[in-house]
């Protein structure tokens, strides 16, 4: 009699550990691809992030933002030599005024061209496994 129960629990154990395997790569599976897609979006994320810095690093876009706050150009700069500490030239706050001299007649709209980070907009073209 207890070699009917034996065998049993070995059949059964028999079909339930793979069962068990499977269950258990399927759930592996599922959550590499939530992985995959969660990687996906932070990288696109990332990029736009990085074009944003770079289009916010741009002269263009420093001469915007510091014409918003209220700087203005210097006129005539001075220079500061490191090996003897000495001033060159002659230094004055610069004047705050609707603009400088040879920028009064033009908006900064006309003065400084938008920025162009890429010469040609791209397409996305994938990771490379969709087959052209």
């Amino acid at each position: 009699m207890p070699f009917a129960p034996l065998c049993t629990l070995i059949v059964t154990a028999t079909l339930a550990a793979p069962l068990f395997m499977n269950i258990q790569m399927s759930d592996a599976s599922y959550e590499i691809t939530r992985l995959q897609g969660q990687s996906q979006r932070l990288t696109e994320e990332s990029q736009g992030l990085q074009e944003t810095n770079e289009r916010l690093g741009t002269p263009q876009e420093l001469e915007r933002q510091a014409r918003e706050i209220g700087m203005v150009p210097v006129s005539d700069p001075a220079y500061i030599d490191l090996d003897t500490g000495q001033i060159i030239g002659e230094t004055a706050p610069a004047e705050q005024t609707e603009g400088t001299p040879e920028l009064a007649d033009v908006p900064a709209e006309v003065a400084v061209p938008p920025a162009q980070i890429y010469d040609e907009p791209t397409g996305y073209h994938g990771m490379g496994n969709e087959g052209a």
